[in-house]
């Protein structure tokens, strides 16, 4: 049987990092692990003016993955963190994460287009739909 995890969504944002900082001692401090995600959806316009490739896409969601643990913890961690990357809405990847989660961390508001707005799509996203509870990191 899996051990319960903390899932954490970043996406390279500043609100990721002090996500994953938030993460990563609620689970030292219950003996959790944590798995960190980073999605990328590839947009329906590629396929009209290509001007980036799926492998574009998954590269800037890997490092979306590796730059907030970096700026988080310089230093590394003494907790065994599972990243991933994964191809999806990122909300959707989100919630699909949290049926398996004790909870949900995520920034409070990322890389979106609507600068000025509190709580962004995502993060509305998984507080009205995720399985676990959610923690808004702001």
């Amino acid at each position: 049987m899996r051990k319960p995890e903390v899932v954490v969504g970043v996406d390279g944002s500043e609100n990721s990092v002090e996500a994953v900082r938030w993460a990563v001692d609620y689970a030292r401090a219950k003996g959790l692990n944590v798995r960190v995600i980073s999605a990328f959806d590839i947009p329906w316009r590629i396929f009209i003016t290509p001007t980036s490739t799926d492998e574009n896409y998954a590269d800037a969601a890997k490092e979306a993955l590796d730059s907030p643990m970096e700026r988080a913890f310089p230093d590394g961690t003494d907790l065994q963190i599972k990243r991933q990357v994964v191809q999806g809405r990122p909300e959707l990847a989100l919630g699909a994460a949290s049926k398996n989660a004790v909870v949900l961390v995520i920034g409070s508001h990322g890389v979106g287009l609507l600068p000025g707005v509190t709580l962004g799509s995502v993060a509305n996203y998984c507080v009205n739909h995720a399985s676990c509870p959610v923690v808004v990191v702001r």
